[in-house]
C-alpha cells in the first residue's frame, strides 16, 4: 500500500501586484463559498435523513442507514459536484484550455456532470429547506385544542348529570308530598262524610258537617297549590344554577381554546414568514459558493499561479495510531501471560517482533555508474560516532571491481523504483543488559533477568545476606 497521495498545489505567484491586491478578497470569498456549501449540506442531510426514517430523538438508535445516506449525498453533491467537476470546467474556461478534441470532449462531459449534480444540489437543498419547516407550518389548531375541548365536554357533562339528579330528587319529593297531602285530607273528608250520614234527618247537624267537609276540601286545594308553587320555585332555581355553571365553564374553556388558537396561528404565521424569506437567502448563498469558485480561478489566473499535482505523504489518523497502540499493549499483555504460564525459554517477545530498518540508495540511470547514497541518509556500515565519509568517498569505494553487490545479500530485500533502491534490513531488538554483580554486558533471555550467570546470582545473594549457599547433593 502506497504511503503517498496526490494533491493539487498552486505554485508561487508570478504577478505579485495582482496577488497582493486580491489575496484578502480571495480568502474571504472562499470562506463565503464554504459557508454557502455548509448551509446547503445541512438542508440536504435533513431531507435525506428524515426521508429514510431517521429520528433526532433519540438520535443514535436505528439511524445508521439514514446518517450514511445523508453523508453520501453531501459527498456527491457538495464535493464531487461543486469541488471537482465545477472547478474543472471553470478552470478550463478561465485558462481557455480547449486545445485538442480530447479536452473539448472532456469539457462537454464535465459540463453534463456539473448540470446534473449542481442542479440536483440546488433542488435538493430547496426541498430540504421546505421540509425543515413542514412540521411548523402545517399545524392544525385542533391538534393543540383537542384536549381542552374534551375537558370542556367532560365538565359540562358532569354539571348536567349533577343538576339532572337534583331535578329528579325535586320531582320525586314533590310527587310524594302531593300524595301525602291528598291522602291526609281525603281521609279526613271521608270520616266527616261518614259522620254526616248519621245526621241525615237532622238538618242543622247535617249542614254543619257539610261546612266542615267543604273547609277540608279548600285546605287540601290550598296546600297542594302551595306545594306546587314551592316546587316551581325550586325547579327554576335549579335551572338557573345549571345555566350559570354551564356558561361559566364554557366561557372559561372557550377563552383558553381561543388563546391557544391565537398563539398557534401566530406561530404558524411566523414560521411561514421565516420559511418564505430564508428560501432566497439559501439560494443566494448556494450561488455564492459557485461564484466563489469562479472568483478563485480568476484570481489564480491573474496572479500567474498554476496548479500542479504533487505527491505528499499520507498523515496517519490519530484514531488509527491509538488503535494500533492498544493492540500492541494487549498483545504484550497476553504474551506476558503466556510466558508466565508456559515459561520464558520457549517464547521470547524480543525474537517474535523485529524492527525493519529501511535505507534508500540513489542510483544513476547509466548502468556503468556507481551507486550513490541519497542525501541526509546514514550509510550502512559506518559508526555514527565517527566522522562519516561523504558521497564522493563512497562513490570511489564502490566504483571499483571490488564493490559489494547488494542484490546478492540474502539478508536484505531490494526494491528498485526508477532511480531509487529501497533496502530493507531486518534487525532484532537490542536484548543487552549489564550484570548487577560483575557489571559485564550480556544477552538476556528474560526481560526480568539481572545476572549474567548463576554464579553471579549466587555470589550477589551471599554478599547481600552474609550467608553461604551450600548445594546439597541429590539422594540416589
Amino acid at each position: 500500500m502506497s504511503n503517498l497521495r496526490l494533491k493539487e498545489v498552486a505554485n508561487e505567484a508570478t504577478n505579485k501586484d495582482f496577488y497582493n491586491s486580491f489575496f484578502t478578497a480571495s480568502r474571504v470569498t472562499t470562506l463565503i463559498g464554504y459557508f454557502g456549501q455548509l448551509i446547503s449540506s445541512i438542508t440536504e442531510f435533513h431531507f435525506i435523513f428524515v426521508a429514510l426514517g431517521g429520528a433526532y430523538e433519540p438520535f443514535f438508535i436505528s439511524n445508521l442507514i439514514p446518517i450514511l445516506a445523508g453523508l453520501i449525498a453531501i459527498y456527491i453533491f457538495e464535493i464531487v459536484g461543486v469541488r471537482v467537476f465545477l472547478v474543472r470546467i471553470i478552470r478550463q474556461i478561465v485558462n481557455r484550455d480547449f486545445t485538442g478534441s480530447e479536452r473539448k470532449m472532456l469539457f462537454g462531459f464535465n459540463l453534463i456532470f456539473v448540470l446534473v449534480l449542481c442542479g440536483s444540489n440546488l433542488g435538493l437543498s430547496v426541498l430540504g429547506q421546505k421540509y425543515s419547516f413542514a412540521s411548523k407550518t402545517n399545524v392544525t389548531v385542533t391538534d393543540k385544542t383537542h384536549q381542552l375541548s374534551n375537558e370542556k365536554i367532560s365538565k359540562l357533562q358532569a354539571i348536567n348529570n349533577h343538576f339532572d339528579g337534583l331535578q329528579n330528587d325535586l320531582i320525586s319529593n314533590y310527587d310524594n308530598s302531593k300524595i301525602s297531602i291528598a291522602n291526609t285530607f281525603d281521609a279526613d273528608i271521608k270520616a266527616l262524610k261518614n259522620s254526616q250520614k248519621k245526621f241525615e234527618d237532622l238538618d242543622w247537624k247535617f249542614n254543619e258537617y257539610t261546612l266542615k267537609i267543604d273547609a277540608k276540601g279548600e285546605a287540601k286545594t290550598s296546600d297542594l297549590k302551595d306545594l306546587l308553587s314551592t316546587f316551581n320555585i325550586e325547579k327554576e332555581r335549579l335551572r338557573s344554577d345549571r345555566k350559570t355553571q354551564i356558561n361559566t365553564v364554557s366561557g372559561t374553556y372557550d377563552n383558553r381554546i381561543n388563546d391557544v388558537s391565537n398563539v398557534e396561528n401566530s406561530n404558524v404565521d411566523l414560521w411561514i414568514m421565516v420559511q418564505k424569506y430564508t428560501m432566497p437567502i439559501l439560494v443566494i448563498f448556494i450561488l455564492l459558493s459557485w461564484v466563489a469558485i469562479i472568483y478563485n480561478e480568476i484570481f489564480l489566473k491573474g496572479a500567474g499561479q498554476t496548479i500542479e499535482i504533487k505527491e505528499v505523504a499520507k498523515k496517519p489518523l490519530l484514531i488509527v495510531i491509538f488503535i494500533s497502540g492498544i493492540y500492541e499493549k494487549i498483545y504484550q499483555l497476553f504474551y506476558w501471560i503466556v510466558a508466565k504460564v508456559i515459561g520464558n525459554k520457549k517464547y521470547r517477545f524480543g525474537e517474535i517482533q523485529q524492527d525493519i530498518v529501511k535505507y534508500q540508495i540513489k542510483q544513476k540511470q547509466t548502468g556503468a555508474s556507481p551507486i550513490i547514497l541519497a542525501n541526509n541518509l546514514r550509510p550502512i556500515g559506518f559508526n555514527r560516532n565517527k566522522k562519516q565519509p561523504n558521497n564522493n568517498q563512497i562513490n570511489n569505494q564502490t566504483s571499483g571491481n571490488e564493490s559489494e553487490d547488494l542484490s546478492e545479500n540474502k539478508s536484505m530485500n531490494l526494491d528498485v523504483d526508477g532511480d531509487r533502491i529501497t533496502v530493507t534490513v531486518p534487525t532484532e531488538k537490542n536484548n543487552k543488559k549489564r550484570c548487577v554483580n560483575c557489571g559485564k554486558v550480556y544477552t538476556y533471555k528474560h526481560w526480568n533477568s539481572k545476572y549474567c550467570t548463576d554464579k553471579c546470582r549466587i555470589e550477589n545473594w551471599e554478599n547481600r545476606t552474609g550467608k553461604t549457599m551450600n548445594k546439597k547433593s541429590k539422594k540416589s
